[in-house]
């Protein structure tokens, strides 16, 4: 079944007709912009997920940067439980994590906000 997708996808770029195939139907006479997002789709797919993935590990590792600069610069100041060096581990393993989620919740209302005005 999946030789058969494979066929599909590829016969459906490349452009070729194989009417015995029972798996492409109609796909060929589709026109390549049909669909809201023309013959891809943009947040599906193995491309979509690297991607994503990239740019969740240049987040973590910005963040990590941001935490300790920020723990160096606060230690002067920090009561004497964030000083210790298990609280400061934790802190530095966690925060970047939740930064994250809040990076991409900023970015998912951003674009919300931006695609209502377009259309």
């Amino acid at each position: 079944m999946a030789a058969g997708a494979t066929w599909i996808t590829c016969s459906y770029l490349i452009g070729q007709k194989n009417s015995n195939d029972p798996w492409i139907g109609g796909i060929e006479q589709m026109s390549p912009k049909s669909g809201p997002d023309g013959p891809f789709k943009l947040h599906t797919g193995c491309g979509y997920v690297s991607v994503v993935t990239l740019v969740a590990c240049v987040l973590l590792v910005i963040n990590s940067f941001m935490v300790h600069a920020g723990l160096k610069a606060y230690q002067e100041v920090a009561p004497a439980e964030l000083s210790e060096p298990r609280a400061q581990q934790a802190i530095q393993i966690v925060l970047p994590v939740i930064l994250i989620f809040m990076e991409y919740w900023l970015y998912d209302r951003l674009v919300e906000r931006f695609a209502k005005r377009d259309g």
